[in-house]
């Protein structure tokens, strides 16, 4: 999984924040998930998101901010697990996370 370096301050809710499943650099087509869920672990609270149906062919997601997410500064860390059809389940990426760093608010 891919996600571009981003910076945030602390109480920002933008931008969102765009993941990209992928397998050595190239996209991951997800469309034949049963389930997608995207995990946060964030300075202040775990918290995630179940995607619903249908999934991208292209393994693009998008996580929405919600004002305590960012409410501490720290480093955020980011998941995608995915469920086939045939039960199994595949982590985005395979080794890490995604990373958001929340800066200390300036006031």
């Amino acid at each position: 999984m891919s996600c571009e370096p981003l910076y945030m301050r602390q109480g920002d809710t933008a931008p969102v924040l765009h993941l990209q499943c992928g397998d050595k650099g190239a996209p991951v087509d997800i469309s034949a998930a049963t389930s997608v869920e995207i995990v946060g672990s964030l300075p202040s609270r775990l918290r995630s998101i179940v995607v619903t149906a249908p999934f991208p062919t292209d393994g693009k997601l998008t996580w929405v901010w919600e004002l305590e997410d960012t409410e501490e500064p720290g480093k955020a860390y980011f998941t995608v697990e995915v469920t086939w059809g045939d039960g199994s389940k595949q982590t985005f990426p395979a080794q890490g996370a995604a990373e958001v760093t929340i800066l200390k608010d300036r006031s």
